[in-house]
């Protein structure tokens, strides 16, 4: 799957950084052989001080340090921190519905996107996180992903 340029580099640094991480929602359902539109990445991160810390650095080296992020805006479980606008936006959760984030990470698929090594959900927690959602588009790509409906 083709990335926007700011994915790729924001990917880049977080790897080269080791923020523990993973791609989930539309993206990740392209990846996971189901392709939409979609205006933006959805990145979950572990919640922890430790991976914070490096998702700043990473952020600092990104070009966002303007934005006046904080550890706590990556250790809360409540919060998303949104960086640019559709179509290239980034969005860092800290939890997604359904399953813990510690399971997503934990049973991440380590995949390649567009050239970058790259941590995506699995596709069994990405139909629990779809259906846990609940918005109708959510369920669409929820019943796409049960039943192989590629179109």
């Amino acid at each position: 799957m083709a990335m926007t340029k700011d994915w790729k580099e924001l990917l880049r640094l977080f790897n080269e950084i080791g923020v523990e991480y993973c791609v989930v929602g539309s993206v990740a359902l392209s990846w996971h052989g189901f392709p939409r539109y979609t205006g933006d990445m959805d990145l979950l991160v572990a919640p922890t001080e430790a991976n914070a810390q490096r998702v700043l650095a990473a952020l600092e080296q990104f070009g966002m340090t303007s934005l006046g992020l904080s550890e706590s805006d990556f250790t809360n479980p409540d919060l998303v921190v949104q960086l640019g606008y559709p179509p290239c936006r980034i969005d860092l959760l800290t939890f997604v519905s359904g399953v813990s984030t510690e399971e997503v990470l934990a049973e991440a698929i380590v995949a390649t996107m567009d050239g970058e090594p790259t941590r995506v959900i699995c596709r069994d927690h990405l139909l629990v996180n779809k259906l846990a959602t609940g918005r109708s588009q959510d369920l669409a790509d929820a019943e796409r992903l049960r039943g192989g409906d590629n179109a």
